[in-house]
C-alpha cells in the first residue's frame, strides 16, 4: 500500500525492532524473573526459551529453511505458495512461547504485560509481511491471505491463555520461568532472524536502528 521501502529504511526499521526486543529482554524480563524466582529460574527459563525456538525452527522450517532442490520441480506460483505456507506455520509455532511471555508479564505487572505485547507486535509486523508476500505472489486472494496470516497470529493469544492457565496452577516459580522463557525466545528471534535481515539491507543503518531501538527502550523504561 505504501510502496516498497528502500534498503536503508528497511535496515533501520528492522534494527529498531531488534534493539527494542533485546533491551526489553535485558532490562525488564530477566530482572523481573530474577526478582520473583531467583537466578536459577531465570537461567532455566532463558535456556528453555532459546531451545524451544530452536526446535520450532528445526521442526517447522520457515522460508529460509525450504530446500531449493525440493522446489526446483515446482512452478513459480507453487513455490511461492509452499514458501508462504511454511512461513505461516513457522510463525504460528513461534507465537506460542511469545504468547506465554505476554501472559507471564501480565501476571507480574499490567504495564510489563502491555510492554511485552507491544514489543512482540513490532517484530510480528515483518513476520506477517514475510508470510503474506509469497502468498500474494502465488496468486491467492487477499481475504485468503489475511485468513492464513490471522490464523498464524492467533497462536499468540493461545499461548497467552496457556501461560495464564499454567501460572494459576504453578504460581510464582512458573511466572519467573515464563518471563525468562519469553526473554530467551525474544533474543533468539532478534539474533537469528531480525538482525541478520537488517544487516542484509545495510550494515551501518542496521547498527543505527539497533542503537536507536535500544536507547529508546531505555528512555521509556527509566
Amino acid at each position: 500500500m505504501f510502496g516498497r521501502p528502500s534498503r536503508t529504511q528497511l535496515a533501520v526499521i528492522l534494527g529498531l525492532a531488534a534493539g527494542i526486543n533485546i533491551a526489553v529482554a535485558t532490562f525488564e524480563l530477566l530482572p523481573e524473573s530474577i526478582g520473583i524466582g531467583g537466578i536459577g529460574c531465570a537461567v532455566i527459563g532463558f535456556l528453555s526459551g532459546t531451545a524451544l525456538m530452536y526446535l520450532a525452527d528445526r521442526w517447522f522450517p520457515d522460508m529460509h529453511l525450504v530446500h531449493t532442490k525440493d522446489l526446483n520441480s515446482l512452478t513459480e506460483s507453487k513455490k511461492m505458495l509452499r514458501i508462504g505456507l511454511f512461513f505461516a506455520l513457522g510463525i504460528a509455532v513461534h507465537n506460542i512461547p511469545e504468547g506465554m511471555a505476554i501472559g507471564a508479564g501480565f501476571a507480574a505487572a499490567r504495564t510489563l504485560g502491555l510492554l511485552i505485547a507491544v514489543v512482540i507486535g513490532l517484530h510480528n509486523i515483518p513476520e506477517g509481511m514475510g508470510s503474506a508476500a509469497p502468498l500474494k505472489t502465488a496468486g491467492l486472494p487477499p481475504l485468503v491471505i489475511v485468513a492464513i496470516t490471522t490464523a498464524a497470529g492467533l497462536f499468540t493469544p493461545l499461548g497467552t491463555l496457556l501461560g495464564l492457565l499454567l501460572i494459576s496452577v504453578l504460581k510464582e516459580r512458573f511466572v519467573a520461568t515464563a518471563l525468562a522463557l519469553g526473554a530467551g525466545a525474544i533474543v533468539y528471534v532478534a539474533s537469528k532472524e531480525i538482525i541478520p535481515a537488517s544487516y542484509e539491507q545495510h550494515e551501518h543503518y542496521a547498527t543505527l536502528g539497533i542503537a536507536l531501538g535500544y536507547v529508546l527502550t531505555l528512555v521509556v523504561l527509566f
